[in-house]
């Protein structure tokens, strides 16, 4: 059951981003982003991830395994559909198995800068 609801709640990221975009604000259950700082922020805990420290699909495993033992289930299915809303890593970090690096920054800029300008690009321009 719970399987079945993380992959509604990946779903339902993916078409809700491809509609609407990143905003500042955007919240994933208790994961928010601050588009200003570049950080994804637990609204409860006060734990803050650089989403500038993720420049390859290691970087952002090494912070889901630094916070799994603190998260609840639904807290670890909502930061990963925050991450997978964020940096679409099947796309930009590991397309086919292969590890890809990216500049975090102007990726993050590009992701944001888009809803603004209603571009629905999907993928990263180094």
């Amino acid at each position: 059951m719970a399987a079945k609801k993380a992959i509604q709640t990946l779903a339902w990221g993916i078409d809700h981003e491809k509609r609407y975009g990143l905003f500042n604000g955007q919240r994933w259950g208790v994961w928010g982003l601050d588009a200003n700082r570049l950080v994804l922020v637990h609204t409860l805990k006060r734990y803050e991830i650089d989403l500038e420290t993720i420049d390859s699909s290691a970087a952002m495993l090494d912070w889901i395994f630094q916070l799994q033992a603190r998260l609840s289930p639904q807290e670890m299915v909502d930061l990963l559909s925050a991450l997978n809303d964020i940096f679409r890593p099947q796309e930009n970090l590991c397309s086919g198995g292969a590890d890809m690096r990216i500049n975090p920054t102007k990726f993050l800029q590009q992701r944001i800068a888009r809803r603004s300008n209603g571009d629905e690009r999907s993928s990263y321009e180094p």
